[in-house]
C-alpha cells in the first residue's frame, strides 16, 4: 500500500478524534490509545492468543495447586489408615492375650473342681 494513503488514514482518524473530543469539550489535542496506536488484525490476532495464553497458563496453576492439596490430603488420609491399623494390630494382639489368660484360668478352675 501506498505510505501516503496510510498517512491520509491516520490524518483523517485523528481529525474525527479532534471534532469528537471539541465535542465532548476535550482538548483539540487529546488522542485516546486506541486512536494512535491502531491495532492491526495480526497484532489484535497475537494479543488474543496471548491472552488464551495466559488464561490456559492460569488454569495450569490452579490444577496444579488442587493437585498438590489432594496429594497431601491423599498422604494424611494413608498416614490416618497406617494408625489406625497400627492400633487394631496392637488391640488384636491384646485380645489373643487375653483369650490365652482366660483359657489358662479355665483349665486351672477344671481341674480343681
Amino acid at each position: 500500500s501506498d505510505p501516503r494513503d496510510f498517512e491520509d488514514v491516520l490524518e483523517n482518524l485523528r481529525e474525527e478524534e479532534a471534532c469528537s473530543n471539541a465535542s465532548r469539550g476535550l482538548s483539540a489535542s487529546h488522542t485516546s490509545a486506541h486512536s494512535t496506536f491502531v491495532l492491526t488484525p495480526c497484532e489484535l490476532g497475537i494479543g488474543k492468543g496471548l491472552q488464551e495464553v495466559a488464561d490456559l497458563r492460569d488454569l495450569f496453576n490452579k490444577l496444579k495447586l488442587e493437585s498438590k492439596s489432594k496429594e497431601e490430603r491423599l498422604k494424611d488420609l494413608e498416614n490416618m489408615v497406617a494408625e489406625r491399623d497400627l492400633g487394631d494390630r496392637q488391640v488384636h494382639e491384646k485380645v489373643v492375650a487375653g483369650e490365652e489368660i482366660l483359657s489358662m484360668l479355665q483349665e486351672r478352675l477344671d481341674r480343681l473342681n
